[in-house]
């Protein structure tokens, strides 16, 4: 890959039902374990498996990158660049997109390698991509229930969309962290969840559609089981469980 560095986060205690399948990754992708013994976080999201994927190459060296991922250019500042500079970032983008879908193909052509169950008290567990962002973490859950090829096809032109809706927009408040959900119908990745901070405590308050990249606003839990509705097997996969008491 030409741009990004992989860290596989996970439990010490996994580590041996996670063997093959990490060999396996690590044989396509390259990266780093880093396996922990205990740790909490603000999100409701259960990981058996977490890939922390980072852009290591490209923006330190190219002034215009390292001031669009800062967040210092939005929309009307991009047009405003010169054609030179605008096709750095394009061809930039095109480059991790390819890494990205070598990146989501590996883990699904591995995923027969996994020597567990996946659950945690009875529900199945969260394989996660968390790209960090200047805006805050962005997770990709993998392993969705209603997971089709399809989706799994348009996730990196998904999560290029939500990164890029990151440096070039802001949110009045300072978002704790986001996640990229799909659309069942048109199998297009195309919500980019954002709960408030008050959110954090009761239910995914908040939401971006990609499409027209306007801010939207639930008034409870009912209306986002309304609008997304989710699996009950994926209850630990939000990062606010939608089937929160």
């Amino acid at each position: 890959m030409e741009l990004c560095e992989i860290k596989y986060v996970y439990g010490q205690t996994e580590e041996a039902h996670l063997e093959s399948f990490l060999a396996s990754l690590q044989e396509r992708l390259g990266g780093q374990r880093t396996p922990y013994f205990a740790r909490g976080g603000a999100v409701d999201i259960v990981s058996l498996l977490e890939l922390l994927v980072v852009f290591t190459a490209g923006i330190s060296i190219k002034p215009v990158l390292q001031k669009y991922f800062e967040g210092l250019l939005n929309a009307d500042g991009m047009k405003a660049l010169g054609e030179k500079h605008r096709k750095e970032v394009t061809d930039w983008f095109h480059v991790l997109e390819k890494d990205l879908a070598d990146i989501v193909s590996s883990i699904h052509l591995s995923l027969g390698l996994l020597h567990t169950s996946l659950t945690y008290d009875g529900n199945e567990e969260a394989i996660v991509l968390e790209i960090p962002t200047y805006s805050g973490p962005l997770y990709v859950v993998l392993n969705h229930k209603e997971l089709t090829p399809q989706l799994v096809k348009n996730l990196p032109k998904g999560i290029i969309t939500a990164v890029q809706f990151l440096c070039e927009n802001s949110f009045p408040d300072k978002a704790v962290a986001f996640q990229l959900y799909f659309e069942t119908k048109s199998h297009q990745w195309v919500y980019l969840f954002a709960p408030t901070v008050n959110g954090f405590g009761d239910y995914i308050n908040r939401y971006v559609d990609l499409r027209d990249a306007e801010i939207r606003h639930l008034a409870s839990q009912s209306a986002f089981i309304h609008m997304f509705d989710p699996a009950p097997e994926d209850s630990l996969k939000f990062l606010v469980s939608p089937f929160k008491k």
